[in-house]
């Protein structure tokens, strides 16, 4: 959120494929990178599933988190010449007000190692459950950003899942946060089960 928000909160607007492209290839802002840059994230976008998986779950979630700004009024869209252009709305320049405010805040880091859930050859999934206050929203935000990392996907604004399991750093980090009461993480199992882990 902060690095889309910052992004447009430099120019006026930004065609939505070269936003992508900048924040899933980390390129700095270069014209003739950029329009080669849009070309593969397109290009990404179109080639073999099996071949650019990475690829596909990297874009399936930024273009996922744009519409969350959507929703939330945080940018708006518009359609100019078949392409689609996106705005940092004033409420989105109040949020990248308080989320600067709030990176001066001490967060763990919200970059985790991700646990190999090979050696648990019961696990399929994991899903994460959540609802936090408004007045709680930088923690909300900080939860949202560290799930992403962990490559788990936005099912709903508060429900998220992910193939992988969770690392024991990210659970203590949420208990010493005193997130345990708004948080709920289950492992599902190849039975069927379901067990609570937060």
């Amino acid at each position: 959120m902060f690095k889309i928000l910052s992004l447009l909160n430099g120019g006026k607007n930004m065609a939505l494929d070269a936003l992508g492209a900048y924040l899933i290839m980390g390129l700095s802002y270069n014209p003739k990178k950029g329009i080669k840059a849009s070309r593969d994230f397109l290009r990404m976008r179109e080639n073999d599933r099996a071949e650019k998986e990475e690829g596909y779950r990297q874009t399936r979630r930024f273009y996922t988190f744009v519409r969350y700004l959507e929703q939330d009024g945080l940018v708006r869209r518009e359609i100019v010449e078949k392409k689609i252009f996106v705005e940092i709305t004033p409420r989105g320049k109040e949020r990248l007000k308080g989320i600067k405010s709030s990176k001066s805040l001490s967060f763990p880091t919200s970059k985790y190692e991700k646990k190999d859930s090979s050696q648990d050859s019961n696990h399929v999934a994991t899903i994460i459950t959540f609802d936090i206050p408004e007045k709680e929203r930088a923690k909300r935000d900080w939860l949202r950003y560290a799930l992403n990392n962990l490559n788990c996907n936005m099912i709903h604004k508060s429900v998220w899942m992910g193939k992988q399991g969770v690392p024991d750093k990210f659970l203590e980090d949420l208990r010493d946060m005193k997130m345990g009461d708004y948080v709920e993480i289950f492992a599902i199992t190849k039975m069927g089960s379901l067990k609570k882990l937060m």
